[in-house]
C-alpha cells in the first residue's frame, strides 16, 4: 500500500509540474534545472504511461515532436559537420531546450554540455513504446519528429560525445550506443523503416563487440576505460538490447552489485565519480574546483 502511495504521489507530482504546452521541467524548484531534457522526459512519460496517465504522456511526446520540427534546420546543420568532420558540441542537437520549445541562451563563460546522443534515442524508444503501450495511432505530427530524429540518428548515432551523466567529451559510450540502438530499433519497427532497424541491429552487434565489453561484461566507455557504470542496467532493462538472462548482462548486474552499491543504498553512477556535497551549485550545475564547492570522491 506504501508502495502504491509513493508511485501515485510521484505521478500526480510529474502531472502537476507539467506546463500547459506539455513540457516537463527536470526541476520545479531549482532554477538552473527549469528546462526540459529529452531524456529525462522521456522517463517521466514511461512512467506516466505505466501509471495510467497517457494522456500527460501523450502532451509531452507532442511537445517535443513540435519542438523538433520547429527546428529541423538543426538536424541539416548537425549532419553537415559530421560529414566535415567538424563537430562541435554547439552545432550538434542539444539535449534539452527551454519549457517554451527554445534553444537556451548559450554564455561562452560557463558552457553547459549539450551533446548526448543517447536522448534522441530515448526519445525514439519512449514514443514509439507510448504509440504501442496504448493502442493508439501515432501522431502525425510525432511521426514527422520520429523520422526527422532517425534522420539524425543514422547519421550521427555513433559520434562520439558527451555521456548521459554530462561527463567525459569526446568519446563512445556504451549505455549511450544502447539507447541510440533501442531508438532506432523501435521507431523502425513502428514506421516501417527498414535502414533504422538495421542500423540498429549493426550497433548491437558492436556493443557485443571487444570495444564495450571485458572479461564478459559490458564496461562504460570504448577506449580503455573499464569500469562499470549504473546506466549499463538500461541495455537490460528497459531497452532489451540484450536479454536480462543473458550471459553478458549478467556479469555485468554482478560488477554493478559489487563495485557500485553504497553502503547506505543505492547505486552509484560509477567509481570514482565526483559528488556534490550538500551546498549550493553554481549557475552552470557544475562543481568549482578547490576553494569552492567541496568535492567527494566516491
Amino acid at each position: 500500500m506504501a508502495a502504491m502511495l509513493d508511485a501515485r504521489f510521484s505521478l500526480d507530482l510529474l502531472v502537476d509540474s507539467q506546463s500547459p504546452n506539455g513540457a516537463i521541467p527536470a526541476s520545479t524548484v531549482h532554477e538552473v534545472y527549469r528546462y526540459g531534457w529529452l531524456r529525462d522526459g522521456s522517463w517521466c512519460a514511461y512512467a506516466m504511461d505505466r501509471g495510467g496517465r497517457p494522456d500527460a504522456s501523450a502532451r509531452w511526446h507532442h511537445w517535443v515532436a513540435e519542438t523538433l520540427l520547429r527546428h529541423e534546420h538543426r538536424v541539416d546543420e548537425a549532419l553537415n559537420a559530421v560529414a566535415a568532420g567538424t563537430v562541435d558540441g554547439r552545432v550538434m542537437m542539444p539535449a534539452r531546450s527551454t519549457l517554451a520549445g527554445e534553444e537556451e541562451p548559450v554564455d561562452p563563460r560557463q558552457e553547459w554540455p549539450n551533446f548526448q546522443t543517447d536522448c534522441y534515442g530515448f526519445w525514439l524508444w519512449a514514443a514509439a513504446d507510448h504509440v504501442r503501450r496504448n493502442g493508439s495511432r501515432v501522431d502525425p505530427t510525432v511521426e514527422g519528429a520520429m523520422r526527422l530524429v532517425v534522420r539524425y540518428l543514422m547519421g550521427a548515432g555513433e559520434t562520439p560525445c558527451y555521456d548521459c551523466w554530462e561527463e567525459y567529451p569526446g568519446l563512445l559510450h556504451t549505455s549511450s550506443l544502447a539507447a541510440v540502438s533501442a531508438g532506432l530499433r523501435d521507431a523502425g519497427e513502428l514506421l516501417g523503416d527498414a535502414a533504422a532497424s538495421g542500423y540498429a541491429e549493426v550497433i548491437r552487434q558492436r556493443l557485443l563487440g571487444a570495444e564495450f565489453t571485458l572479461a564478459g561484461g559490458f564496461v562504460r566507455s570504448a577506449g580503455g576505460d573499464t569500469r562499470v557504470d549504473g546506466s549499463l542496467l538500461w541495455l537490460g532493462v528497459p531497452f532489451g538490447v540484450v536479454p536480462v538472462d543473458s550471459d553478458v548482462f549478467r556479469v555485468t548486474v554482478k560488477r554493478v552489485r559489487e563495485e557500485l552499491r553504497a553502503p547506505g543504498g543505492g547505486v552509484r553512477r560509477y567509481l570514482g565519480e565526483l559528488l556534490l556535497r550538500r551546498q549550493p551549485v553554481d549557475p552552470a550545475g557544475r562543481v568549482p574546483g578547490p576553494g569552492g564547492l567541496g568535492r567527494g570522491q566516491c
